[in-house]
């Protein structure tokens, strides 16, 4: 969430800028000459806009900016932390979206962490007066509460262990959003490739379904739920533990709920997945996490989970009890940490995860 605002930070911003539009309107009538068109915006919350306003033709506003950059620690065992002891770059995004004429507009985001950096690509259409959005590209699929907050906003470092297991996560597709009750209660429908990033390789589709809505009950107090169902016949399963099934009928469900009142939030999630093989025996998979957290000031929010994972012996199975602090150096720099506890096993051993993010 940083924002600087150096001279010496501003001229370099804007002449990146600037060079990145000359780049756009050369490819633009490069593409023109060939028949070729550019796409579109996703509509989300503003989070940073650069000194100097780029506002590129055929927009209605300029465009809107962010990054996320995260280093983490992790010390203890691999039965109470997601990865090996180490230091590792968790994060280093950059975000651009737009918002184009007639409803349309874009997001791009890119993770360079990865080895393919394009994590999110979304072209949508909106009409605000009926409530109605169309997305099409990459991008999370509606599916988990927890997996639809985006990385910056998260409570804890990770998302719980049955998110990270069960969750469709990013997938290619295209998704309807309608308000049916304004914000208090809003569907979802989603038909995606079922296989990350990648393109379709058996004809088959991931058809994911939520309901869900935002409740001001007053005096500082808001409630929020979801609950969501997903359905798919692949040829091969992108998960770790059934990716080597062929045929694989994959029936997903959860619901989810967060009640917040001024500085203290209460949440829970509960997931369920059967995977029916035509190699293996059926598999059932389930889990849930409740968390709590309080803002006990701008600086400090102290917060507590369980997290709780049964995989049917396909994975490890593992509950944790997890503690964790936000300390707020700044509106834009933040240190996360956390102590996490096995609660299964004869001789639990306790891990440390340590996360520092810049953001805006």
């Amino acid at each position: 969430m940083p924002l600087f605002r150096s001279a010496s930070f501003s001229r370099t911003l804007s002449t990146l800028l600037s060079s990145l539009l000359i780049l756009a309107n050369a490819a633009a009538a490069f593409a023109g000459k060939e028949g070729g068109e550019a796409p579109g915006r996703i509509l989300q919350n503003v989070q940073f806009q650069p000194p100097g306003h780029v506002e590129p033709p055929g927009h209605v506003e300029p465009l809107h900016f962010g990054m996320l950059l995260s280093a983490q620690g992790d010390v203890g065992p691999r039965d109470a932390n997601s990865k090996q002891s180490g230091f590792d770059v968790t994060d280093a995004r950059i975000l651009v979206r737009g918002k184009l004429e007639k409803g349309w507009g874009y997001l791009l985001q890119s993770e360079f962490t990865l080895s393919a950096p394009i994590l999110d690509l979304i072209i949508d259409w909106e009409a605000e007066e009926t409530g109605t959005r169309i997305s099409a590209g990459l991008f999370r699929s509606p599916y988990s509460g927890e997996l639809l907050i985006a990385a910056p906003n998260l409570d804890f470092i990770d998302r719980s262990q049955t998110v990270r297991a069960l969750a469709p996560a990013r997938q290619v597709g295209l998704q309807l959003d309608q308000n049916l009750v304004g914000d208090v209660l809003v569907a979802r429908v989603g038909v995606f490739n079922g296989e990350g990033r990648s393109t379709n390789s058996d004809s088959e589709f991931l058809y994911v379904l939520r309901l869900d809505g935002r409740i001001d009950c007053g005096d500082g107090v808001e409630f929020e739920y979801g609950v969501n169902g997903a359905y798919s016949n692949d040829d091969e399963f992108d998960r770790d533990y059934s990716s080597a099934n062929s045929d694989v009928n994959t029936v997903l469900a959860g619901g989810d709920l967060r009640l917040t009142n001024g500085p203290i939030f209460f949440s829970a999630e509960g997931l369920y997945g059967s995977f029916t093989s035509s190699v293996f025996p059926n598999h059932e998979t389930w889990g849930y996490q409740a968390s709590v957290g309080w803002e006990l000031s701008r600086l400090v929010q102290v917060l507590a989970r369980y997290d709780s994972f049964t995989s049917d012996g396909l994975q490890e199975d593992r509950d944790l009890a997890i503690g964790s602090m936000v300390i707020n150096f700044t509106d834009y720099v933040n240190l996360q940490v956390e102590l996490r506890v096995p609660t299964r096993g004869e001789k639990p051993t306790p891990a440390a995860a340590g996360s520092l993010s810049v953001q805006f």
